[in-house]
């Protein structure tokens, strides 16, 4: 969440309109609907296309000396816990924005 605030100041500072966010695939989900949340609650509206990392999903995470396969149910589970929180987006979120992203192409 850190991470997305100053993310979301240097959109506003540098009049950013678009951007690409690359993550590792497993982690480029939660990682999309922290931005977009965060966004939404500034009032912003920037496109976002997500780009993963080109890595094996069977390639250990240096971080936790994992393969990546195995990340992917925490990830999930830190989905449902921050959408609580409401720092991530929900999915009704993510589906208006989509809708709002594709009208723009």
């Amino acid at each position: 969440k850190d991470q997305t605030e100053w993310l979301r100041d240097k959109i506003e500072e540098l009049k950013i309109k678009s951007l690409a966010l690359c993550a590792s695939y497993y982690h480029l989900p939660r990682a999309y609907l922290t931005v977009l949340k965060t966004l939404i609650k500034s009032g912003m509206r920037v496109k976002i296309i997500p780009v993963s990392t080109p890595t094996s999903p069977g390639e250990i995470s240096p971080e936790v000396n994992q393969p990546q396969w195995d990340l992917i149910p925490g990830e999930i589970e830190r989905i449902i816990k921050y959408q609580e929180k409401g720092d991530v987006a929900t999915l009704a979120e993510l589906k208006e924005y989509l809708t709002w992203l594709w009208t723009t192409y």
